[in-house]
């Protein structure tokens, strides 16, 4: 049997397909493992990035879980955050990796700034957070609405 042209190109379509579910497979799967080798630091992870706030609070005053899960939740969500971003360098190589062969030589030298700028943002914004996490969580904390529910230290 003959091969249409439009069956040709439908094979080629599927085969892109199927790459790009190995392409995110593989993504997925180094954030797992990294979020795995993470875990046992969770908590740690969490009070790194809560210090700031802490330092802020009033006298007395403590961070309190809402829901009976956020004790366990919230520091593995932060976890899987961290995961995310110590293992997008190879996220961001699989999403170059699939895209590519499909760029003109001079499309993939425009790729350099925003390879630089895939790094050095995340990097940027997590020097920014620490530096600016303290003092917005003072304007936050002197608001009326939070300082009528935190008690005294009187």
């Amino acid at each position: 049997m003959t091969e249409t042209p439009e069956g040709s190109a439908q094979e080629t379509f599927i085969s892109h397909l199927v790459e790009l579910r190995d392409r995110l497979l593989r993504a997925i799967i180094a954030v797992v493992v990294v979020m795995l080798a993470l875990f046992p630091w969770a908590k740690d992870i969490y009070a790194i990035l809560a210090k700031p706030l802490l330092a802020v609070l009033p006298a007395g005053a403590s961070m309190i879980a809402t829901d009976v899960t956020g004790t366990f939740l919230v520091p593995l969500k932060v976890t899987a955050m961290a995961a995310f971003v110590i293992a997008l360098p190879y996220v961001l190589w699989q999403a170059w990796a699939f895209v590519a062969p499909g760029l003109y030589q001079h499309e993939k030298r425009l790729a350099l700034p925003v390879i630089v700028s895939s790094v050095m943002g995340p990097a940027g914004t997590i020097t920014q957070a620490m530096r600016g996490w303290p003092s917005a969580s003072r304007r936050g904390i002197s608001s009326s609405s939070v300082r009528a529910s935190v008690p005294s230290a009187d």
